[in-house]
């Protein structure tokens, strides 16, 4: 790509153009179906997963479509068994959780350090974080 040619991260959907300073472009997309065999190489992926970035690319910035493609890697992002994040105090061990964001911890990650540092100091998470609880029907962790 040119520098310049994006100043921002640009989203559409579940997918995004990410501007590196060296003028390349991060395409990727926060969810990508898993396909049983592909765990060990993550130095490819396939065309349909191919296809799909770079056709929400092309829909985000239509330049792309003069981009070189210069790699191309994959890593999974962990989720909880019921995809809902799980946020909150664990057994009575003394314990706080927060994980199984999936592709969304970066974005959520301001609020949820705030809200655990405050439950460190003793304070309720709230009712904000009620479904978000590690005891909640259904979920073993």
């Amino acid at each position: 790509s040119r520098p310049g040619l994006i100043s921002r991260c640009l989203y559409r959907g579940e997918s995004f153009i990410t501007p590196r300073r060296d003028g390349r472009l991060l395409l990727g997309t926060s969810y990508d179906p898993h396909l049983p065999g592909m765990d060990d190489d993550v130095d490819s992926i396939s065309v349909g997963g191919a296809i799909t970035k770079l056709e929400s690319a092309f829909a985000i910035l239509p330049c792309v479509a003069d981009c070189e493609i210069t790699r191309v890697w994959k890593s999974w992002r962990p989720t909880s068994p019921d995809g809902v994040p799980i946020i909150g105090a664990y057994g009575g061990f003394n314990v706080l959780l927060a994980l199984g964001f999936g592709g969304l911890g970066i974005t959520v990650a301001p609020a949820v350090a705030e809200a655990l540092a405050k439950a460190v100091d003793g304070e309720s998470l709230g009712a904000s974080f009620y479904d978000f609880r590690p005891d909640r029907p259904g979920l073993r962790v």
